[in-house]
Formats: structure tokens, sequence, C-alpha cells
């Protein structure tokens, strides 16, 4: 490291916040954290969400295709939520409701695998 190398380095910070405050701090995060767990549906609860604008670059992914607004998000099913149109979920809806949805599962019971939810 030469001379020009030492002077781009920086000191470390010098913390100025008491233990008393961080303690606060600390003790307030946790709540808020308590907070927002205990606002969300328990884990395998069925929930639904349309779908809004967000600002280009905002999910954390490079663009992958991101849902553009106004479909329906279903969360709880798998990890991921499964999105679909209205008309979509309508003709999903009307399919369950059907007997070729209770022929089909019982003419392939043997191969459906039915997963602990």
């Amino acid at each position: 490291m030469g001379p020009a190398n030492a002077t781009a380095m920086k000191a470390p910070a010098i913390v100025t916040e008491s233990l008393e405050d961080q303690l606060a701090r600390i003790i307030a995060e946790n709540e808020a954290l308590k907070a927002q767990v205990a606002a969300k549906p328990p884990v395998g609860t069925i929930t639904l969400k349309v779908t809004k604008a967000r600002a280009p670059g905002t999910n954390g992914e490079k663009d992958m295709g991101t849902t553009s607004t106004g479909a329906i998000s279903m969360y709880g099913l798998n990890k991921f939520p499964v999105t679909l149109r209205e008309k979509q979920w309508l003709r999903v809806k009307e399919y369950l409701n059907s007997d070729a949805f209770e022929k089909f599962c019982t003419d392939h019971r043997s191969e459906i695998v039915n997963e602990k939810v």
C-alpha cells in the first residue's frame, strides 16, 4: 500500500449512541418486527391480492417478466403465488366445480401425490 492508497482509506466511524439508546432502539425494532409477523396470516392460509404498479427495478430481480397490474395473486398454496387474470380465475373455478375435475381425480387417484399442507 502506497501513500496514495493510505489517504483513500477511511477511519472507522465513531459510535456516539449510548448503550441505553442502542438497547431502546433494538427493543423498538424488535417490537415492530413482532407486529409485522402478527399481522401476517398463519402459514398455509390462502390469501388473495390484486397486483399494483411498481417502479421499474424495485422487485429485486432483473426484468423477469413481472406481472402487470390488475392480476389476482393467490398466496399460501406454494412457495410462490399463483397469479391469473380475473377471467382465468373464473375458468379455473368453473372447472373445479364441474364433474370433469372430480372424475379426473377419481380416475387418477393412484397417480396423485397428496403432500401434507
